[in-house]
């Protein structure tokens, strides 16, 4: 149902992004980037899902939970495979298949995941506040006029009640729901499963607190975020209307662009785009030349997830399939053996 609901609101914002571009204009800009520096964005963004599984790897060992870094970095881009048909399934996908692979219990493996995503907020919050702090008459405004302004209004008067009812309606629901449970309403099995599984999140959850090797946590979180910012830039540098740009302005970008792939489409489509193209607009770049390098850094981004993800299912069918073939059978091969001597 979120795919069949979000995947119109998806086309629906990538149009209202192109509605005053040509598709012909569109494919003519993207012949002139320079697609060596986009293979080589490509290959920083490797490193940084490198660095994403290593990083979630730390809140496993430290959980118990013993998984090599291929094992993690292959649920990882499972989860960013999964994530292009239906938004922020990602995260429970990865969980599920690593669980499934290395017979982890799956809460653990969810509150871990949990932790690891809370640091991303922490570290994205920090950057837009310092964003904020550098470019306060650019980017402040821009955040205002564009994205916070916009979104006030429409939640204003009747559809804001209605937001509130439904929001308290739903805590009210699940506050009743956890109550009716913790009493054995629903039955005791239920209730021990519930128990196992919040104990089991918040085992996982308590992981980022008890970390050992923080240091290494702190190290692979910086890793990823640098990451980030040097793709961004190195596309910046090899599409033409953005190779002037410099350095500080491939960091809004950075921000902006996350906060396009927080909406809760499709991989990001139509909201990146629309946010790019947006700050790009401040920044003296036209809206056709803005959408082009929003399309040029998406496509490259899906390409990689889409081709690694696929890549390592197809090898890990493989490996499946050698692991549940039975023995070879020389009779069933028409095998002469030898006679045995007395």
């Amino acid at each position: 149902m979120r795919v069949l609901v979000l995947l119109p609101v998806s086309g629906g914002l990538f149009y209202l992004a192109l509605r005053q571009v040509g598709w012909g204009y569109l494919l003519d800009s993207l012949r002139e980037a320079n697609y060596w520096l986009v293979g080589l964005a490509l290959a920083v963004g490797l490193v940084s899902h490198i660095a994403r599984a290593a990083r979630w790897r730390e809140l496993l060992l430290a959980a118990g939970l013993d998984a090599s870094l291929y094992e993690v970095f292959y649920a990882v881009m499972f989860g960013y495979a999964c994530n292009l048909l239906l938004p922020r399934a990602g995260e429970v996908a990865r969980c599920a298949r690593l669980a499934e692979l290395k017979r982890f219990p799956l809460s653990e493996t969810l509150g871990s995941v949990v932790s690891e995503r809370l640091s991303d907020v922490v570290v994205f919050l920090l950057m837009t506040l310092m964003a904020v702090v550098v470019s306060f008459h650019y980017f402040g405004a821009f955040l205002w006029e564009r994205i916070v302004a916009p979104f006030m209004a429409r939640f204003q008067g009747s559809s804001l009640w209605l937001g509130l009812t439904l929001l308290v309606g739903a805590a009210a629901l699940l506050t009743g729901l956890v109550w009716a449970i913790k009493r054995g309403i629903f039955g005791a099995r239920l209730r021990q499963w519930c128990g196992r599984v919040a104990r089991g999140l918040g085992r996982g959850m308590g992981t980022i607190i008890h970390l050992p090797r923080r240091g290494r946590f702190l190290l692979y979180t910086v890793l990823i975020w640098v990451c980030y910012w040097l793709m961004t830039y190195l596309v910046c540098l090899a599409y033409p209307a953005t190779t002037a740009l410099p350095i500080s302005t491939s960091y809004l970008l950075l921000v902006v662009g996350t906060f396009g792939m927080m909406v809760p489409v499709q991989g990001g489509f139509g909201a990146f785009h629309l946010a790019i193209a947006l700050w790009l607009e401040v920044e003296g770049i036209p809206r056709a030349e803005g959408l082009a390098y929003a399309t040029l850094s998406h496509g490259a981004q899906t390409l990689l997830l889409v081709v690694v993800a696929v890549a390592l299912m197809v090898r890990e069918g493989m490996r499946g399939k050698r692991r549940t073939m039975p023995p070879l059978n020389e009779t069933a091969y028409n095998v002469a053996t030898p006679p045995q001597q007395s």
